[in-house]
């Protein structure tokens, strides 16, 4: 058995303040890998149940941080973290709400 989304969660929420935006229904989605993902590229290396993490930087605008997670859930990813601050400083309710529409979890 692996790690899952509801692990990483319990793990990261005090330590570094880690909390579920969206998709609680994939909370027990499981992690085989783990990739950085600023820009789109590097979604040829996704093999599924990968959990994405993103500071932002290639996804500022509303329409690209869409766009990349319809990517995600089309390549069967476990979720997606975005470390808000500086690229993405506040995640925006469309994409919420569009992840919560498909089970899909948004740290």
């Amino acid at each position: 058995m692996g790690i899952t989304i509801e692990d990483m969660l319990t793990v990261s929420k005090t330590r570094y303040g880690m909390e579920l935006l969206a998709g609680a229904n994939g909370w027990s989605n499981s992690i085989s890998w783990i990739l950085l993902i600023e820009d789109l590229k590097i979604l040829n290396n996704f093999k599924g149940k990968d959990l994405a993490i993103t500071t932002g930087f290639g996804f500022q605008d509303e329409g690209s941080q869409l766009k990349l997670v319809s990517n995600l859930i089309r390549l069967d990813a476990s979720g997606l973290i975005i470390n808000t601050g500086m690229y993405i400083t506040e995640v925006p309710e469309s994409l919420i709400r569009y992840c919560d529409e498909n089970n899909f979890p948004l740290l």
